[in-house]
C-alpha cells in the first residue's frame, strides 16, 4: 500500500480538526483538575466551639525506681518457665530446688 497525498484543502481541514481537537482536549484537561479539599466542620460544631485548655501545669518529674530494702526475702526462685518465687528462708530454697513436675 502507499500512503495519499492529501489535498491543499484536506490538510486544511485536517489541521483545523487537529486544532479542535487540542483545545477541547485543553479545556477537558483543567476541568478535571484535582482542587484542593478543604475541611468543613457541621453547622452544630461551628456554634459551639470551645477553646482547649491552656495551662503548662505538667508532671515531668522522673519517679523514684522502687527497690526492696526488708530483710525476710533473701531472694528469687524460677520454678517454671518466668514464674518467680521469692526465697524467704534456706529450708524453702530446699524445698524448691527438690520439686519436681508432677
Amino acid at each position: 500500500m502507499y500512503k495519499q497525498k492529501l489535498s491543499k484543502k484536506q490538510k486544511e481541514a485536517r489541521a483545523k480538526l487537529l486544532k479542535e481537537q487540542r483545545e477541547i482536549a485543553r479545556s477537558l484537561k483543567n476541568s478535571y483538575r484535582k482542587k484542593e479539599y478543604v475541611p468543613t466542620l457541621p453547622s452544630a460544631y461551628r456554634e459551639n466551639i470551645v477553646p482547649s485548655l491552656q495551662t503548662n501545669k505538667c508532671n515531668t518529674v522522673k519517679k523514684e525506681s522502687k527497690q526492696y530494702t526488708g530483710t525476710v526475702v533473701i531472694g528469687i526462685a524460677q520454678t517454671h518457665k518466668s514464674n518467680a518465687v521469692p526465697i524467704i528462708n534456706q529450708q524453702h530454697a530446699i524445698d524448691i530446688a527438690k520439686m519436681r513436675r508432677q
